[in-house]
Parts: structure tokens; sequence; C-alpha cells
């Protein structure tokens, strides 16, 4: 496994998340506070609850329920941490 963080590779110009609001839930395989930097990194912002301005809720293991229905009912995306790191490009 690398020891790599998320989105270090990227060029810090490229922004493929810029726009994009993310909230996450669950049990990560990085701490919430890596994964927010690398987010926030790549042009993206973190919200701690799901409003109707969230674009995707982030799923690690024993995801919260609360966070997870409120995203069915706002009709935000779901995507887990490894759909993540796919739309990043790592």
């Amino acid at each position: 496994m690398s020891s790599r963080t998320i989105g270090e590779d990227l060029i810090m110009t490229d922004k493929p998340l810029l726009h994009y609001s993310f909230c996450l839930t669950g049990k990560l395989s990085t701490s919430r506070t890596e994964a927010t930097a690398a987010i926030e990194r790549l042009g993206g912002f973190v919200q701690s609850s799901i409003t109707y301005d969230t674009n995707y809720l982030v799923c690690g293991e024993k995801v919260g329920q609360t966070k997870l229905n409120a995203a069915y009912e706002r009709g935000v995306a779901v995507i887990s941490e490894k759909e993540l790191l796919e739309m990043i490009g790592t």
C-alpha cells in the first residue's frame, strides 16, 4: 500500500473538485483531517452535514444512517471513498 496522501501527485494548479461540496460519513481509510485537506487542496469543500447544496456524500465503513437518509432525501449523490479517489485520479 502506498504511503502518499490523497491527491498529492496532482499538480497544485489542478482543481478537479472546484465548486463541489462533500460531506464525509463512516470510517475512512485516512483521517478526516487528511481527507478534508485533500478535497480542499483540489478545489472542493467539506461540510459537516448534508444540505441541499451538498454534491456528494462520501461513505466509508459503518456509514451514519442519518447522513445517508438526508442525502437520499435531498438528492445528493452517494459515493464510496474508492469512487472519490477515482474522481481525483489517485
